[in-house]
């Protein structure tokens, strides 16, 4: 498996809006290598309360390899542009030696 990167959004969230260009870029740049998802927390409200999301966008990073669990899955702290997101997937990519 690839690590993932999965942002949980709100779409009248302000801060969801300016981070979906880079999102985009991102995702677009990174295709094959680390995949990006997105999931509208206003809609999947039982996947957001499983992941602890409180405010929008939460950006959570799931592990390659076995045990790939919910309790695995944490929070990205990076900025939220193109170059740093995929900069940390690229970090993701060499520790998962794949």
């Amino acid at each position: 498996g690839k690590p993932a990167l999965i942002e949980f959004y709100a779409p009248w969230c302000g801060h969801c809006k300016k981070l979906e260009p880079e999102w985009n870029e991102a995702a677009t740049r990174l295709k094959g290598q680390v995949k990006l998802g997105k999931v509208d927390a206003t809609v999947e409200t039982a996947l957001a309360s499983r992941f602890k999301v409180q405010g929008y966008p939460t950006i959570k990073v799931f592990d390659y390899g076995e045990g790939k669990t919910d309790s695995r899955a944490r929070d990205f702290e990076g900025s939220r542009d193109a170059n740093a997101i995929i900069a940390y997937a690229n970090q993701l990519l060499e520790k998962a030696d794949i």
